[in-house]
């Protein structure tokens, strides 16, 4: 299971940059997220870091799940999980499944938290519950090989299905699989 916050979320936020932009100016938690989007988009993480703490201190659930890629992958700040942990459960909370997602891959690896598959899976259900492709594909492979739940292949086809819906390719790649 490969972490893919970082493309989820550079596509997510397929803003053209701002040239010279800084977060100065912004009033509204969504200015602060569509200028900390750009600099992802952009690959210039320093400068989108405070853009998003400000926008996720606003609450805004993108902002807080931006936060959390960035220390997750280490992403123009130190690598982090436990700050990730942080962001991903704010952004939880918030209800955005990129969130839930990226708490339950923590969960499931054992990355600043005591490994838990039954904990990865309750943030999974609700990612997938939320319609994020990531959860719904990361829920199936739990099914699939019977982490944290009994083996059930039929369910893990129905969540790889449902993630492919949802534009998960590696949702698609591993319903395919199934079907073999």
């Amino acid at each position: 299971m490969r972490l893919k916050s970082l493309a989820w979320f550079c596509l997510l936020f397929a803003i053209p940059a701002y040239a010279g932009a800084d977060c100065g100016g912004c009033t509204s938690a969504e200015c602060y997220l569509e200028r900390g989007g750009s600099y992802v988009a952009a690959s210039r993480y320093l400068e989108a870091k405070p853009c998003l703490e400000k926008a996720c201190s606003l609450n805004d659930h993108f902002g807080c799940s931006g936060l959390g890629m960035l220390y997750s992958n280490g992403l123009g700040v130190k690598q982090d999980n436990s700050k990730a942990a942080t962001y991903y459960k704010k952004a939880c909370s918030l209800n955005v499944g990129l969130g839930c997602t990226g708490l339950g891959l923590l969960y499931y690896h054992g990355l600043s938290v005591r490994q838990d598959y039954s904990k990865a899976k309750t943030y999974f259900v609700k990612a997938c519950n939320l319609n994020h492709g990531g959860g719904c594909n990361s829920l199936g492979f739990l099914y699939d090989n019977g982490q944290g739940v009994r083996q059930n292949k039929t369910k893990a086809k129905e969540y790889y299905g449902k993630a492919c819906d949802l534009g998960d390719q590696d949702g698609c790649g591993n319903y395919r699989i199934l079907n073999e």
